[in-house]
Formats: structure tokens, C-alpha cells, sequence
């Protein structure tokens, strides 16, 4: 079980660094960008950036990206980049949706390897040195991530999420669909990634669950590694939308206009296909696989889209 660690002191290696940082904050490339994209975050932030800063690896960046907060969470990341210059805070004037500030996250930074973290998770002391010396000693490894463990929002354990994917074929057909079959939560994409890989990817999209394509891109540049330790920790919010609110969370410039969820997930899914460096024949084949999928679980998507509308419905009753 994963556990809240009391604060450690800066190796020599890391207090280098951040004497190195303040006589120069872009002379360093660091081995690992973590981007942080928050909104009114305030009541967890803080163990998020505080699990970053006990980490064993040193040689990181931390970029946290505010997107326009109203409670107090730019006071508390403030309080931090006083503190470590390894730690920057970014500001945006309006609340652009999830995904562009989590995409904006990636763009500012500098590292090999980049690895997103949630507002309201964390991470345990040794997760980015056993992610960095797994990617390091594979190549063949796009992204690498622990397994993980879920709390309530008050931090209390619930259980040990019980992973089924299976993407370390040499495949790529077959860790595409690994991804699209066997996951239902997506820890994987606050896995750590090589960033080269990533760049390729189309991000994450405005569409709701855009970022099972993001997992299924990385799937296709290279396999997706599972280190069996329990070094990362899901705090599970509550909270319930419906279709259109979902919408406007990750991207709130698409207020109109839609079409349905799993729609354009398929199209995101195939236009992940098509820009990949497989053969025309592999494309054909892998499209005609994910086609056949989505026609299979269409009426069960539909039937969640429909469970969650009048849940939100019948809380205002």
C-alpha cells in the first residue's frame, strides 16, 4: 500500500542542481518534465508537488500550469517556487478545459521523458527513478507507469486497481487493441513517456476520453510497461456531469456543437491509424479491428452516456 511520507532532504546531487538552476534556470535540461495542470486544486495540490519533491530521482522539472483558478491554489504553488527553482508556476488569464491545459503542460517542457500528474494525486519516493532506469535500459518501451492505488477523496485506501493491460507485444497491432479491450481506468497516461514519442501523438484531444487515444498512440510507437509495485496513488473525486458538461470540461472552447462521445472516439482512434508509420496493409487491417470493436460496444457506451444524464439529473431532484 502506498504511504503519505514525511518530507526528506536534498541529496547533494539535487542541491547542485538548484544551485546550478538559480544562476542559470535554462542551462539545465533535466532528464524528466513532470507537468501539473490544475483548477482550484487547493485542498490536494500540495501533496502532489510535496510527492514530486521527496522523489529519490532529482534531476527533474516541475511545471505546474493554473488554469484560472478562483480558491487559493496559485498561493500555494507560489509558495513552492519560492522554495525550489525546480519547480515553475504558469498562469492562464481564462479557463481554457482540461486539455488544453494539460497539452500546454507538455509544451513548456524540456525534458527526455515527461510524465503528467494529477492535481490531486501522488506518487511514492522511488516511482521516477524505477520508471527512468526502466526506459533508460529499454528503447523499446514508449511509455512506463507502476500500478496503482485508489483512495477516497479524503485519502483513505480503497484497493489495489487490478491492471489487465497487455501492451509489451512487438506488435503494434496487437498493443493498440490491448489498450482499446483491456483498459478502463487510464493510469497509463500519467505514466512517464519518452517525450520525442509523445510530440508525435496528437496530444490530448478536446473530446471526452480523449486521452485512451493519447495511451493507444504511445501503444503504437513502442510497448507499455507495468513495473508490479504500487508506487502510484489515484485519489477518487466524485463527481458527476452530464453528457455536455463532461464536454465543456475538457475543452471549454467546444460549447457548440457536438457529436455523440463514442463517435468521436472512433475517429480519433482511426486518425490515430492513419498518422502512424505503419504499412498501408497494417493501417487496413487495424482500422477494420477497431471498426469492429466500437460496432461491438456502441449500445453499451450508450447505455453509460444514459445512466450518467439522469444521475445527474436526479441529484437536483
Amino acid at each position: 500500500m502506498l504511504t503519505k511520507q514525511s518530507a526528506t532532504p536534498l541529496s547533494p546531487t539535487a542541491q547542485q542542481q538548484i544551485e546550478s538552476a538559480m544562476v542559470n534556470p535554462s542551462e539545465h535540461i533535466p532528464t524528466v518534465s513532470i507537468g501539473l495542470p490544475v483548477y482550484n486544486g487547493a485542498a490536494h495540490i500540495g501533496e502532489a508537488i510535496e510527492s514530486i519533491l521527496k522523489q529519490d530521482f532529482d534531476d527533474f522539472e516541475l511545471i505546474i500550469v493554473d488554469n484560472a483558478s478562483t480558491d487559493n491554489t496559485v498561493e500555494i504553488c507560489e509558495e513552492f517556487v519560492a522554495k525550489d527553482p525546480r519547480v515553475t508556476l504558469h498562469r492562464n488569464e481564462k479557463n481554457l478545459g482540461a486539455s488544453p491545459n494539460f497539452n500546454k503542460a507538455f509544451h513548456l517542457s524540456r525534458g527526455k521523458y515527461f510524465k503528467w500528474l494529477a492535481y490531486d494525486d501522488w506518487v511514492e519516493p522511488s516511482y521516477l527513478r524505477k520508471c527512468v532506469e526502466l526506459l533508460d535500459s529499454r528503447p523499446d518501451v514508449s511509455l512506463c507507469q507502476t500500478l496503482t492505488t485508489i483512495y477516497t477523496e479524503d485519502g483513505e485506501f480503497v484497493r489495489n486497481y487490478p491492471e489487465r493491460i497487455k501492451a509489451m507485444s512487438d506488435d503494434p497491432r496487437s498493443r493498440f487493441m490491448s489498450i482499446l479491450r483491456d483498459v478502463t481506468q487510464l493510469y497509463q497516461v500519467f505514466g512517464v513517456m519518452r517525450r520525442d514519442m509523445l510530440a508525435e501523438t496528437m496530444l490530448i484531444g478536446s473530446n471526452p476520453a480523449a486521452d485512451h487515444t493519447t495511451v493507444a498512440e504511445m501503444a503504437l510507437r513502442g510497448k507499455i510497461y507495468m513495473i508490479q509495485e504500487h508506487l502510484n496513488a489515484n485519489r477518487n473525486t466524485k463527481s458527476v456531469r452530464t453528457a455536455r458538461d463532461e464536454r465543456n470540461w475538457w475543452d471549454a472552447s467546444k460549447r457548440k456543437g457536438h457529436r455523440p462521445k463514442y463517435t468521436l472516439l472512433l475517429l480519433q482512434h482511426l486518425k490515430a491509424i492513419r498518422n502512424s508509420d505503419l504499412s498501408r496493409r497494417q493501417k487496413w487491417l487495424l482500422s477494420t479491428q477497431t471498426l469492429r470493436y466500437f460496432a461491438t460496444c456502441r449500445r453499451f457506451a450508450v447505455v453509460r452516456e444514459t445512466r450518467l444524464n439522469l444521475a445527474a439529473v436526479m441529484q437536483f431532484r
